[in-house]
């Protein structure tokens, strides 16, 4: 990639970054830091179906801390702690089986929005992702319009409600593999 093409990449993830911060504070949240070692990650994983092949960890100070692969079990504890609504721009690695690398799906290390909202219902949650979505495609293309013409792309315009489906129903039109072929369907 050339240097012009990589600005333009960088100004636009910039513009992401501070979109979804914008968003999520104008939304009542509170942004917390992310924990990036802990004696304790996510409890739930790896799952048996991971290929996560090992867990990051050091040892200081006679205690063995890991590399924080999933910000579950602290947001739990900040909502127990009395905070309604919570989010976090959160590095992540995994040390995953090289094979995950040609899924094009999966990255070694990657940044992820992670949020909270405590006592929420599914549906409220869907409305907060139409609207971050909608307004993040409208927001990128008003403002960073030239570096998408230099990176050749064209944001769709999105807007909300968005068609819903379960993994079952997924599953049942595409089969195990779903992922791939349900997000290429219009």
């Amino acid at each position: 990639m050339d240097l012009e093409k990589r600005i333009a990449y960088s100004r636009i993830t910039s513009g992401v970054l501070r979109y979804t911060t914008d968003f999520f504070h104008s939304e009542g949240f509170v942004q917390l830091m992310p924990v990036i070692l802990s004696p304790i990650t996510d409890p739930l994983g790896p799952d048996p179906n991971s290929t996560v092949i090992k867990t990051g960890e050091i040892e200081y100070l006679g205690q063995k801390l890991s590399l924080t692969q999933s910000m579950i079990l602290h947001k739990q504890l900040a909502i127990k702690e009395g905070l309604k609504k919570i989010f976090i721009i959160s590095p992540n690695i995994r040390l995953e089986h090289p094979m995950r690398r040609e899924s094009g799906k999966h990255l070694f290390e990657f940044s992820q929005v992670d949020f909270e909202i405590a006592d929420a219902k599914k549906e409220e949650v869907f409305e907060l992702m139409e609207r971050f979505l909608s307004r993040l495609f409208v927001y990128i293309k008003d403002v960073y319009g030239k570096e998408l013409k230099i990176l050749g792309r064209e944001l769709p315009l999105i807007r909300g409600p968005f068609p819903k489906y379960s993994t079952h129903e997924l599953e049942e039109k595409y089969s195990k593999d779903w992922e791939s072929p349900a997000s290429k369907s219009t």
